[in-house]
């Protein structure tokens, strides 16, 4: 039986084209509430905690459900339907290697944590923690993909149109699945009130009210 580091490395060096997607799926499904439940650990609530790592999950495999239908008929359309499991595989790569990157950021989450005092650095300390984790997942996308582009280069720009598309329904997901970090001025609570808002449409509100003379 084959060592858990060692189908990690195969999944971080793109060794492996053939993963199962049931064992991408499981990677993601068990590293991402390592993380979510130390994001959610800042105000020293284990229910926040709790909810967070149960929220992980939801928001990045959500995410990829809702964009699938979209991908898969774009693939189609564009005449590449049979590489379509391919493709979906490298996606969910990038999404478990997402999750390990995250579960691997836990320790310096937590040491961030008890090194301030200010929840806004929090939030901010757990934004750069994503962007680094979500680099690290599309280097590994861009490894599953050098084979799908050499038989195809329209798989490009499938791949930056599933990015776009993946990364518009993350952003309102991550919204309706609010909190996260876990404000301490605030009670715990599994969604906020504001869960069917439209986080653009709020944003942009914000930003307006702001530049307001």
């Amino acid at each position: 039986m084959q060592q858990p580091t060692g189908t990690i490395r195969q999944l971080l060096d793109a060794d492996r084209k053939d993963e199962s997607i049931r064992w991408l799926v499981l990677v993601i499904v068990v590293a991402t509430p390592v993380y979510g439940f130390v994001l959610g650990s800042y105000s020293g609530r284990p229910l926040q905690s709790l909810y967070s790592a149960l929220k992980l999950p939801i928001l990045v495999l959500g995410s990829g459900l809702v964009v699938t239908p979209f991908s898969y008929v774009m693939h189609a359309a564009l005449g590449v339907a049979d590489d379509y499991v391919d493709a979906w595989r490298a996606t969910l790569a990038a999404q478990a290697t997402m999750g390990v990157c995250l579960a691997a950021a836990s320790p310096l989450v937590a040491l961030t944590y008890v090194s301030i005092d200010r929840y806004s650095l929090a939030v901010l300390c757990n934004g750069l923690v994503w962007m680094a984790c979500l680099f690290a997942g599309q280097i590994v996308a861009g490894r599953h993909y050098r084979d799908l582009a050499q038989k195809n280069p329209v798989h490009r720009k499938l791949r930056r149109l599933y990015a776009v598309a993946y990364a518009f329904v993350v952003i309102q997901l991550a919204w309706m699945l609010r909190p996260f970090v876990g404000d301490p001025e605030l009670p715990v609570t599994l969604f906020r009130d504001s869960l069917w808002q439209n986080a653009y449409v709020t944003v942009t509100r914000t930003i307006l009210e702001a530049l307001r003379p």
